[in-house]
């Protein structure tokens, strides 16, 4: 590289050029500082605050839009890349690059670098830059630089995201809870203000908190505390075993158990054993489903003498004559015949339970067309494929006996 080049690259500028005949030096594309307005610019391409970009959109946005390629596949791929080394004599990515690593410069390095790591970057993929809350932290910057100076650094969360000081922040907080929390780390600072309800979590330990991130916005205050609650309490020494996935199961038996225990007129107790809970969840479905659906049989279907059952090589297949009965059928089997209820009662459907040794393998429709049932549909559970021969078998028995004259 020229001198020239590494001067320019020491001052925040870095050029494209190509050489004209008579060997002068015709600048194309500039990456440059505008100090008095802070501006990184470059062609077409102005900016006043850091900005995510990609190769495709800085392209775009260097050359004003003028090198549109038409998107098809392989062909894409190579047009754009000729257009690119056309306009930029080959040095594209040099000056992305170069556009990215200034723009850093200008708008995030003058920002403390635990700052820019514990609150501006995304954890995930590459850690990129978080835009928005960055330019947050830039218009609060002096307030954030002096709480750093004064040794306040636990308190940052607060401090970055409420853009208050620390006065302020104690005036509204109360002086004994604003002391609890100046006497916590940096770290659990930011996750108890994670919980969107700083007043009423604080005094919940770091590891239980952590996990309350997956329902953060989930239900009711009330419900979220309580739900801690029962965490801390009955899950103590379980907490860093207990997977993400089993915390949400948890919070939804214990959310729906409540909502469930309102609507029949109980009171739920939420610190209880979670087995309790659980018996309980599936106590108060029922009594709901009760509830909403009737036990009492379809007229028709008795008036009709459509045939209950049907016993064939170990299978049983079973009528389902009432609303009741198709609904546990859909929650035992884990499938949407729950849905099929009306169209059973208005008198062209009819559903069956396929059961060997007492325990439910499939469930089938039958259709009324042409007047003929036919069968429309037959899953095992969760809407699997069904594939052994005599329980298909035995449903087409059904068929037969169905339509009988």
């Amino acid at each position: 590289m020229s001198k020239i080049i590494v001067d320019m690259v020491l001052m925040g500028v870095y050029n494209h050029f190509h050489h004209t005949r008579n060997g002068d030096i015709m600048y194309k594309y500039e990456v440059k500082w505008d100090k008095e307005t802070n501006t990184v610019s470059c062609g077409a391409l102005s900016l006043q605050r850091y900005t995510e970009m990609t190769p495709a959109n800085f392209f775009s946005k260097v050359t004003d839009g003028k090198h549109l390629v038409v998107k098809s596949g392989e062909h894409y791929v190579q047009s754009l890349n000729k257009a690119r080394c056309d306009e930029f004599d080959t040095s594209f990515i040099a000056t992305y690059k170069h556009f990215m690593k200034l723009q850093y410069k200008v708008f995030v390095a003058s920002i403390p670098s635990k700052v820019v790591n514990n609150y501006c970057r995304r954890w995930y993929g590459a850690k990129s830059i978080d835009t928005t809350i960055l330019n947050m932290v830039n218009q609060r910057i002096n307030i954030i630089n002096q709480t750093i100076t004064d040794g306040n650094s636990n308190i940052l969360p607060f401090v970055v995201f409420s853009g208050k000081t620390p006065k302020e922040l104690k005036q509204e907080f109360g002086k004994g809870l604003w002391k609890r929390l100046c006497k916590n780390s940096e770290y659990r600072n930011r996750v108890i203000f994670g919980t969107c309800a700083i007043k009423q979590m604080y005094h919940f330990p770091t590891s239980v908190l952590e996990k309350m991130k997956v329902i953060n916005r989930c239900g009711l205050l009330e419900e979220r505390y309580k739900f801690a609650e029962f965490y801390t309490t009955q899950l103590r020494g379980k907490w860093t075993k207990i997977t993400k996935n089993e915390l949400w199961d948890m919070w939804n038996t214990l959310y729906d158990t409540n909502r469930m225990a309102t609507q029949l007129g109980y009171k739920f107790k939420w610190n209880q054993c979670y087995d309790d809970i659980k018996k309980l969840h599936s106590e108060y479905a029922k009594a709901i489903r009760d509830m909403q659906y009737s036990d009492k049989p379809f007229n028709w279907i008795h008036e009709k003498g459509i045939c209950m059952e049907l016993e064939y090589k170990g299978y049983k297949i079973v009528l389902l004559d009432n609303p009741r009965a198709i609904r546990e059928e859909g929650d035992i089997m884990k499938h949407c015949v729950a849905s099929y209820t009306t169209v059973v009662a208005d008198g062209k459907y009819l559903v069956f339970s396929v059961q060997k040794d007492g325990v439910r393998t499939s469930t089938v429709g039958y259709t009324r067309q042409n007047n003929m049932w036919i069968i429309h549909q037959h899953y095992g559970k969760c809407n699997q494929r069904v594939t052994d021969d005599d329980e298909i078998s035995i449903v087409k028995r059904m068929f037969n006996e169905l339509n009988k004259d």
